[in-house]
């Protein structure tokens, strides 16, 4: 032929042409073996062809996915962050794929109860990075998670608590990197943690995560910390809204910004559990609580199309239906000043 064309050329090896297959190199697409992937979408995990052959066995077939998307990505890959909310647990793995799939990694993963169903808030942001997510998992499970992944060079980024079917679960993400020294502990009661805090806090460990479930009328506490300058900071474990409100509005004022913040539930009653530093990497960030779903997707459409991030969303049970506090987007820090706060 004398145009541009297709050549695929198969020989048998002789004297005249000895030497080793020499299969074809492709620098995308993906690739899956036809026996585990017996129907559309039946299998998330193909295999990107990063200058690699097709691999090809007698008796053996594969799809092909020309693409150097993922066939699971179901968001652009241009995106700065991709957020979901009120996540249930029965669709979780799926939207989960379609997100991380397209090259994104979870920075923020909070789980959460409404009516005994269990609920999760999601942000992805771009980067590539090497990860590990888990949820739903026992203590004994997250202990031993969270010894492996360590071990193998991985930092835990973001714990979780939340109750499901009444029994408490764990939510945790790990990053392999490397950053400040870092600590950790779960399940502990409230005087068990009023403790560790203290005793923390006076090495200048802060507070990164600081998560509540409420059984049998009774605290439980996870909590996350790392060993850094953050010009201060306060800790409120267990707030009303009415408190969280008059906090934000005081902490406010004194220059401390909103860093994290996690919802739960005393009974009937919505608690927040909220971590304010005075030196963090933005200036300019927005924070709003008791909002439903259309209240929440409203307030978020319009911050993401004025440039804003998120940097926290959490759920809670208010009435029989779930509501979000969320907020928070990047640019400057502010000036240090030591000030330690009681949880």
């Amino acid at each position: 032929s004398t145009a541009p064309h297709l050549h695929i050329h198969v020989r048998k090896e002789t004297r005249i042409e000895s030497g080793p297959f020499r299969p074809l190199v492709f620098t995308k697409g993906f690739v899956i073996g036809k026996a585990n992937y017996p129907r559309t979408k039946s299998n998330v995990n193909w295999s990107y062809l990063n200058k690699l052959a097709i691999p090809g066995k007698e008796g053996k077939r594969s799809y092909i996915c020309p693409s150097g998307v993922h066939p699971y990505c179901g968001y652009s890959t241009r995106l700065r962050e991709v957020a979901k909310h009120g996540v249930s647990e029965s669709r979780f793995q799926g939207v989960f794929d379609k997100i991380h799939t397209c090259g994104y990694y979870p920075v923020w993963l909070d789980g959460y109860n409404v009516g005994g169903k269990t609920f999760f808030n999601l942000i992805f942001r771009r980067a590539n990075a090497r990860w590990q997510a888990r949820i739903n998992m026992t203590g004994a499970r997250y202990q031993k998670e969270f010894k492996k992944w360590t071990r193998s060079g991985y930092r835990p980024s973001h714990v979780d608590s939340y109750l499901r079917k009444g029994k408490i679960r764990y939510a945790a993400l790990w990053k392999k990197s490397k950053g400040f020294k870092y600590t950790a502990y779960h399940g502990k009661t409230a005087n068990s943690h009023q403790k560790s805090f203290e005793k923390l806090t006076r090495r200048g460990y802060a507070p990164v995560n600081v998560s509540s479930v409420v059984v049998q009328g009774r605290r439980r506490v996870t909590a996350l910390y790392e060993k850094k300058n953050v010009g201060g900071f306060h800790l409120k474990s267990e707030m009303t809204l009415k408190q969280y409100n008059a906090f934000f509005k005081q902490y406010n004022k004194r220059g401390f910004k909103l860093v994290y913040l996690n919802g739960f539930n005393r009974g009937s009653k919505p608690r927040l559990s909220g971590i304010w530093y005075k030196k963090v990497p933005y200036s300019s960030y927005w924070a709003k609580h008791y909002l439903n779903r259309a209240g929440y997707q409203r307030e978020y459409n319009s911050h993401t199309k004025r440039g804003y991030l998120t940097r926290v969303v959490t759920g809670y049970q208010h009435r029989g239906i779930d509501s979000k506090a969320s907020g928070i987007r990047e640019g400057r820090s502010g000036k240090p000043l030591i000030v330690t706060g009681k949880p």
